[in-house]
């Protein structure tokens, strides 16, 4: 025999039965709501910096230095098209230049290079050659760029100061040290600077 709600008793019932479905919507979305949380969660983990010991996705076992190498090109490319300049990469690894930078109607051939992890001292340190241990010359290029990547700090370094060095260290996040390159620090003006050629035709 099938109750039947009659006057108050009617309007009672009604409001539990509501009740139980709304409780029942609302455990669903906190449901989906947590699911999404966790999964928000893990993107952002995966996401950090793989130059801090944070496993890569996709399936990589592990980040080398070429990769740390592509990530601060790429870092490159997006940092000077924001600042204006228009920006090409080179064809192949043969150049000792990585990038060629149009700064207003002048071509500046660069070559860039990347720190990661912190020394104990606080420092990052530089290597300013080639992989054949050369070191770089005004002739072959006209700026190095340096970019410390936990600190997001970018050093513009022109030829008379990377000519006359093989490495170099760097204090981006110190208060206590302060490197002598400080001064070349967001330097991007240099790139539009007119280079002095001098004797020998540089």
């Amino acid at each position: 025999m099938q109750q039947t709600w009659i006057g108050a008793d009617s309007r009672e019932g009604e409001r539990m039965a509501i009740g139980v479905v709304v409780g029942d919507l609302m455990a669903v979305a906190d449901t989906g709501w947590l699911r999404r949380k966790a999964r928000s969660k893990r993107s952002k983990t995966k996401l950090k910096t793989a130059g801090e010991g944070v496993r890569p996705i996709h399936g990589h076992t592990r980040v080398t230095g070429k990769r740390r190498g592509e990530i601060a090109e790429a870092a490159f490319m997006a940092k000077v098209a924001a600042l204006g300049f228009s920006v090409a990469k080179t064809w192949g690894d043969s150049d000792r230049y990585d990038f060629i930078v149009d700064a207003g109607g002048t071509l500046r051939r660069v070559q860039v290079k990347s720190a990661h992890r912190a020394g104990q001292d606080g420092g990052y340190s530089m290597r300013l050659h080639s992989h054949s241990l050369s070191p770089y010359r005004g002739d072959e290029i006209d700026a190095l760029v340096a970019y410390v990547v936990p600190e997001d700090a970018w050093y513009v370094f022109p030829a008379d100061v990377f000519e006359k060095l093989r490495s170099m260290k760097l204090f981006p996040g110190s208060q206590k040290k302060r490197s002598k390159f400080e001064d070349y620090r967001e330097a991007w003006e240099m790139l539009r600077r007119r280079r002095n050629t001098g004797a020998g035709g540089r």
